[in-house]
């Protein structure tokens, strides 16, 4: 959990540094954007580690509903900061960001549905034709 509280740290110093890029009248709809993409993927990093930890809990089902949340957010972020292009200068790289963590999301939605899980503790059969162990 270190690891979660020193992103957590980071993403609170980020916002505390230049507040003023990110609230009020001046504040950067890409800027906003960048926020927000970089709160999804901590939040669905951090919730995907706490279900991997816990024995026979659904990981799929986990990465499934978190992976389809961080693509709607994303695509919502995505047409927001298409409709703010015309109010104010954007940088070259938010098409390229935003693509590349939609895509990242979709892998894990796939990943949700092709991955196998190991069966139960109490459920694991012998192969055919091999003895079990006692």
């Amino acid at each position: 959990m270190t690891v979660a509280g020193a992103l957590t740290g980071l993403l609170f110093v980020a916002l505390s540094v230049a507040p003023q890029r990110l609230m009020g009248a001046n504040a950067s709809v890409e800027q906003q954007s960048i926020a927000a993409t970089a709160f999804t993927t901590l939040v669905d990093s951090l919730w995907i580690s706490l279900v991997a930890l816990l024995p026979d809990t659904g990981i799929r089902k986990a990465s499934l509903v978190l992976g389809i949340l961080g693509l709607t957010s994303t695509i919502g972020l995505t047409i927001r900061l298409w409709q703010a292009r015309s109010q104010e200068r954007l940088s070259a790289r938010w098409p390229v960001l935003l693509g590349f963590i939609a895509g990242l999301y979709g892998f894990q939605i796939s990943v949700a549905f092709t991955v196998r899980t190991a069966p139960p503790r109490g459920d694991q059969r012998a192969p055919r034709g091999e003895p079990q162990a006692p």
